[in-house]
């Protein structure tokens, strides 16, 4: 499945800087492309994001549809749950620990949406059934858009202001400080695609379908208003087989699950 992201407001999506001093800039995130026998470094929206998108719009509709349902766990119990449902879990520290096949394959039941993008549920490790690419920007440098890709990005500065209910700036001297985000411009579209396991499910399909969606941001600074999409796709998407499970949430395996991983 091709999928395109269009920016429906300024996208942020920053670099990977550990150990670069770029000083007060935030760049956008990039990656090297062999076009024609030439490096190009494209601004580039990493698939993971997209699937961490995905998992917590997901996680969140999960939860509120199946609110009186989960209210019957106790507070560790949902807190735990939904850590698993929006984050993929955490690995854990018994290595020796054993695990029921048949068990693996309840939780793909019951939970489609760690089946679909995979999950470290402490002991249980999960593969997901689909990868998601990287969505590289469409530019004339690629063939892929009419507009080269440095017309496209921009330089928003914008100004960090000391809290005024934690210090004092007067008394310390501290002043707001400036600082620029790199972000690709509103209307530009980025094309990436998707792929399934040859054992995907019926249902897991319809949950990334259902996934993708409920795909409306990307990236930072969203609070801000950036990062505002709209997402195409080269088939039609088709959620109504998850949308009819969703909601058919067995209780009892989901607390004896979560209280065989506490």
């Amino acid at each position: 499945m091709n999928l395109k992201i269009i920016a429906k407001s300024p996208i942020a999506h920053g670099a990977f800087t550990e150990g670069i001093g770029n000083g007060n800039i935030a760049e956008f995130r990039k990656i090297p492309v062999m076009f024609k026998g030439k490096k190009i470094d494209i601004p580039t929206i990493s698939g993971n994001a997209v699937r961490g998108v995905i998992r917590r719009e997901l996680a969140r509709e999960f939860f509120a549809k199946n609110a009186n349902v989960l209210d019957v766990l106790d507070k560790k119990k949902k807190d735990k749950l939904y850590a698993i449902l929006g984050n993929g879990g955490a690995l854990g520290s018994n290595l020796s620990a054993t695990v029921d096949p048949n068990a693996i394959r309840e939780i793909r039941k019951q939970l489609p949406i760690l089946s679909l993008l995979g999950s470290s549920c402490y002991k249980y490790m999960i593969n997901g059934m689909c990868n998601i690419g990287f969505f590289k920007l469409d530019c004339s440098e690629l063939e892929t858009g009419d507009t080269r890709l440095n017309d496209l990005l921009a330089e928003i500065s914008e100004t960090r202001h000391v809290d005024k209910n934690i210090i004092n700036a007067e008394e310390t001297g501290i002043k707001p400080m400036p600082y620029v985000t790199e972000v690709v411009i509103e209307g530009s579209t980025f094309s990436g695609s998707v792929s399934f396991a040859p054992m995907a499910t019926d249902v897991e399909r319809s949950c990334l379908a259902h996934g993708i969606s409920l795909l409306n941001h990307i990236g930072g600074k969203s609070g801000r208003g950036y990062g505002q999409i709209a997402v195409e796709t080269d088939e039609t998407l088709n959620d109504a087989l998850y949308n009819e499970n969703v909601c058919n949430v067995d209780i009892d395996f989901i607390s004896s699950f979560i209280g065989d991983i506490s």
